[in-house]
């Protein structure tokens, strides 16, 4: 049997391959379109940094391992989280969190280890949101 990792070494875009997005559970992928341009542009933003993506998709099984919220964005493959440390050289999580909206992220949750991102619809009149979910201290 072939594992989903090599079936899924394929570029979806300049930087970014379809297995980074992969459930670590059973290996199967969903990502929008839209994700991965926004995650594109946040790149660019960035300074062309890297976007280490420690969760992309995941199955209902994953999502309820990890502590996931019952509806998470993850389950529908339009949300990651993102390895923030090397970020965190030159900006404050504050400043990456207003990039990720600047980019075209709907929803930005700063967490203790990593910045969680979405482009999860929109309601009407609804504007994009950035929640500070972080520990006191951890980055103070």
């Amino acid at each position: 049997m072939v594992k989903n990792s090599v079936i899924n070494n394929f570029q979806l875009s300049e930087h970014f391959k379809l297995y980074e997005f992969e459930c670590p559970h059973c290996e199967a992928v969903k990502v929008t379109p839209q994700l991965i341009e926004v995650l594109e542009r946040f790149r660019e933003l960035t300074g062309n940094e890297p976007c280490v993506i420690t969760s992309g998709y995941r199955c209902y099984y994953q999502n309820r391992k990890v502590g996931g919220a019952r509806e998470s964005r993850h389950l529908y493959g339009d949300a990651v989280d993102i390895r923030i440390w090397r970020y965190l050289e030159r900006m404050t999580f504050e400043e990456l969190a207003r990039l990720a909206l600047e980019a075209g992220f709907t929803y930005v949750a700063m967490e203790d280890d990593h910045l969680h991102a979405d482009v999860r619809p929109l309601l009407p009149g609804q504007k994009p949101k950035i929640d500070d979910l972080r520990r006191k201290g951890v980055y103070e």
